[in-house]
Protein backbone atom coordinates (compact mmCIF):
# COMPACT_ATOMS: atom_id res chain seq x y z
CA UNK A 1 0.00 0.00 0.00
CA UNK A 2 3.26 2.61 0.70
CA UNK A 3 4.13 2.28 -2.65
CA UNK A 4 0.87 2.88 -4.23
CA UNK A 5 0.57 5.51 -1.61
CA UNK A 6 3.82 7.41 -2.89
CA UNK A 7 2.63 6.60 -6.99
CA UNK A 8 -0.35 8.92 -6.07
CA UNK A 9 1.79 11.81 -4.57
CA UNK A 10 4.20 11.30 -7.21
CA UNK A 11 1.22 11.73 -9.63
CA UNK A 12 -0.08 14.68 -7.73
CA UNK A 13 3.64 16.59 -8.23
CA UNK A 14 3.77 15.88 -12.26
CA UNK A 15 3.63 18.57 -14.20
CA UNK A 16 -0.01 18.63 -15.94
CA UNK A 17 -1.60 17.35 -13.33
CA UNK A 18 -5.58 17.29 -13.39
CA UNK A 19 -7.44 15.76 -11.30
CA UNK A 20 -11.34 15.33 -10.22
CA UNK A 21 -13.22 13.82 -7.50
CA UNK A 22 -16.58 12.46 -6.94
CA UNK A 23 -17.93 12.72 -3.68
CA UNK A 24 -21.80 11.45 -2.07
CA UNK A 25 -22.10 13.77 0.99
CA UNK A 26 -18.68 13.53 2.66
CA UNK A 27 -17.61 10.34 0.83
CA UNK A 28 -15.10 10.45 -2.59
CA UNK A 29 -16.84 7.53 -3.76
CA UNK A 30 -14.55 8.03 -7.23
CA UNK A 31 -12.05 9.86 -8.68
CA UNK A 32 -10.41 10.74 -12.19
CA UNK A 33 -6.42 12.09 -13.12
CA UNK A 34 -4.24 12.49 -15.56
CA UNK A 35 -1.10 14.55 -16.26
CA UNK A 36 0.95 15.53 -19.51
CA UNK A 37 2.57 12.88 -20.83
CA UNK A 38 6.11 12.46 -19.70
CA UNK A 39 9.11 12.67 -21.83
CA UNK A 40 10.73 9.81 -19.49
CA UNK A 41 10.09 6.52 -18.83
CA UNK A 42 8.57 5.67 -15.27
CA UNK A 43 7.43 2.80 -13.35
CA UNK A 44 6.71 0.31 -15.88
CA UNK A 45 5.40 2.59 -18.17
CA UNK A 46 7.26 3.05 -21.95
CA UNK A 47 6.61 7.12 -22.40
CA UNK A 48 9.45 6.82 -24.62
CA UNK A 49 7.85 4.39 -26.95
CA UNK A 50 4.58 5.96 -26.89
CA UNK A 51 5.97 9.36 -27.47
CA UNK A 52 7.54 7.41 -30.96
CA UNK A 53 4.26 6.18 -32.02
CA UNK A 54 2.83 9.40 -31.75
CA UNK A 55 5.25 11.51 -33.31
CA UNK A 56 4.46 8.56 -36.16
CA UNK A 57 0.99 9.59 -36.51
CA UNK A 58 2.67 13.43 -36.86
CA UNK A 59 0.54 14.14 -33.11
CA UNK A 60 2.95 16.42 -30.66
CA UNK A 61 3.57 14.51 -27.08
CA UNK A 62 3.45 17.84 -25.62
CA UNK A 63 -0.23 17.70 -26.92
CA UNK A 64 -1.74 15.18 -24.26
CA UNK A 65 -2.52 14.15 -21.70
CA UNK A 66 -1.55 10.99 -19.89
CA UNK A 67 -5.19 9.72 -18.18
CA UNK A 68 -3.60 7.76 -15.04
CA UNK A 69 -6.32 6.68 -12.79
CA UNK A 70 -9.98 6.30 -12.96
CA UNK A 71 -12.04 4.45 -10.34
CA UNK A 72 -15.51 4.30 -8.86
CA UNK A 73 -16.13 2.63 -5.33
CA UNK A 74 -17.09 -1.33 -6.44
CA UNK A 75 -20.84 -0.19 -4.70
CA UNK A 76 -21.06 2.92 -6.49
CA UNK A 77 -20.05 1.69 -10.16
CA UNK A 78 -22.84 1.28 -12.92
CA UNK A 79 -24.49 4.64 -11.90
CA UNK A 80 -23.13 6.61 -14.32
CA UNK A 81 -20.28 8.12 -12.01
CA UNK A 82 -16.99 7.10 -14.06
CA UNK A 83 -18.51 8.58 -17.45
CA UNK A 84 -19.46 12.01 -15.62
CA UNK A 85 -15.71 11.85 -13.93
CA UNK A 86 -14.21 11.14 -17.21
CA UNK A 87 -16.36 14.06 -18.95
CA UNK A 88 -15.49 16.34 -16.60
CA UNK A 89 -12.21 15.62 -16.26
CA UNK A 90 -11.69 15.71 -20.23
CA UNK A 91 -13.06 19.62 -20.05
CA UNK A 92 -10.89 20.59 -17.89
CA UNK A 93 -7.98 18.81 -20.05
CA UNK A 94 -5.85 21.37 -22.12
CA UNK A 95 -4.82 19.02 -24.52
CA UNK A 96 -6.32 18.16 -27.40
CA UNK A 97 -5.64 14.37 -27.06
CA UNK A 98 -5.00 11.91 -24.14
CA UNK A 99 -3.77 8.87 -23.72
CA UNK A 100 -4.70 5.37 -21.55
CA UNK A 101 -3.32 2.15 -21.40
CA UNK A 102 -5.70 -0.41 -19.80
CA UNK A 103 -6.34 -4.25 -19.59
CA UNK A 104 -10.17 -3.60 -18.64
CA UNK A 105 -12.57 -3.41 -21.42
CA UNK A 106 -15.11 -1.85 -19.54
CA UNK A 107 -13.22 1.22 -19.19
CA UNK A 108 -12.79 1.38 -22.96
CA UNK A 109 -16.94 1.25 -23.15
CA UNK A 110 -16.81 4.39 -21.13
CA UNK A 111 -14.03 5.97 -22.78
CA UNK A 112 -15.73 5.61 -26.17
CA UNK A 113 -19.63 6.33 -25.04
CA UNK A 114 -17.53 10.13 -23.28
CA UNK A 115 -15.44 10.88 -26.15
CA UNK A 116 -17.43 8.95 -29.20
CA UNK A 117 -16.19 5.93 -30.36
CA UNK A 118 -14.98 7.71 -33.57
CA UNK A 119 -12.79 9.64 -31.34
CA UNK A 120 -10.56 6.66 -30.13
CA UNK A 121 -8.12 4.51 -31.11
CA UNK A 122 -6.02 1.71 -30.20
CA UNK A 123 -2.08 2.48 -30.44
CA UNK A 124 -0.37 -0.76 -28.93
CA UNK A 125 -0.21 -3.32 -26.71
CA UNK A 126 1.98 -2.60 -23.69
CA UNK A 127 5.37 -3.74 -24.01
CA UNK A 128 6.05 -4.27 -20.67
CA UNK A 129 2.44 -6.00 -19.97
CA UNK A 130 0.62 -6.90 -23.05
CA UNK A 131 -2.61 -7.76 -21.55
CA UNK A 132 -2.86 -4.05 -21.59
CA UNK A 133 -3.63 -2.16 -25.23
CA UNK A 134 -2.90 1.57 -24.88
CA UNK A 135 -5.22 4.01 -26.67
CA UNK A 136 -5.71 7.74 -28.06
CA UNK A 137 -8.78 9.71 -27.38
CA UNK A 138 -9.14 13.00 -29.95
CA UNK A 139 -10.43 14.83 -26.39
CA UNK A 140 -13.38 16.85 -28.56
CA UNK A 141 -14.52 17.83 -25.19
CA UNK A 142 -12.01 20.08 -24.77
CA UNK A 143 -12.60 21.62 -28.16
CA UNK A 144 -16.25 22.53 -27.07
CA UNK A 145 -15.14 24.63 -23.81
Amino acid sequence: MEAASEEIQRDFLTPGFIGVQARRDTEVVGFSWGFSLPSIDQLGKQFTYIRRLLEKKAIKPDCILYGTETGVLPEKQRQGIGPQLLTYRMKRTPQPYVVFRTKNPFMVKVYSRVAGSANIEELCNDPDDPKRVWYLIRNEQQARR
